[in-house]
C-alpha cells in the first residue's frame, strides 16, 4: 500500500494514473473541512474517465493553538523574517520580468549583429536599413548605441 499526499493547484495536475490507482482522494476545500471522494471504475464502454464520488465531508477544529502548529508557523515566519516584501515575486510579476529581459536579450543581439554588419562590410547605414526597413539614421543610432 502506498500513501501518497500531494499539493496541487487543481485536480487536473493529478495523473491519471495514480487516479486509477487511488481507492480514496481526500481534498481540503477549506481550514478545517474537507470532501472524501472514491474513483469508480466507468459504467460503461463509452464512458472514459474514472467518475469521482464523495463518500463523506470531514470537519475539524482550527488547529491554531496546536504546539506542533505552533511550531510550524514560527519556523515559517524566522524563514521569512528580514525579508522585505519587495523581495518576494507574485508569478505573473517574475513572468513579465522574464518577458522583457528576454526581449531586452533580443534587441541587443539583434544591435549587435546590425553593428557586425556595418563595421565587417562596404554597406552604408542607408543600405542597410532598406534591407531591414529602418531608417538610415536609426541604423546610425543603433551602431553609435543611442
Amino acid at each position: 500500500q502506498y500513501l501518497l499526499q500531494a499539493t496541487l493547484p487543481s485536480i487536473s495536475a493529478l495523473d491519471v494514473r495514480l487516479i486509477e490507482m487511488s481507492d480514496l482522494r481526500i481534498h481540503v476545500t477549506d481550514q478545517g473541512e474537507a470532501k472524501v471522494y472514491r474513483y469508480d471504475q466507468p459504467d460503461s464502454a463509452t464512458q472514459r474517465q474514472l467518475q469521482p464520488k464523495i463518500l463523506q465531508y470531514l470537519e475539524w477544529d482550527p488547529i491554531d493553538n496546536d504546539p506542533d502548529y505552533q511550531y510550524l508557523s514560527d519556523l515559517k515566519d524566522d524563514r521569512y523574517d528580514g525579508l522585505e516584501e519587495s523581495n518576494l515575486l507574485w508569478r505573473d510579476e517574475h513572468e513579465q520580468i522574464v518577458e522583457r529581459e528576454v526581449e531586452d536579450a533580443e534587441k541587443t543581439v539583434k544591435h549587435e549583429i546590425l553593428k557586425g554588419i556595418y563595421e565587417n562590410t562596404e554597406l552604408t547605414q542607408s543600405n542597410i536599413g532598406e534591407a531591414i526597413d529602418l531608417s538610415g539614421s536609426r541604423v546610425g543610432q543603433i551602431i553609435r548605441d543611442e
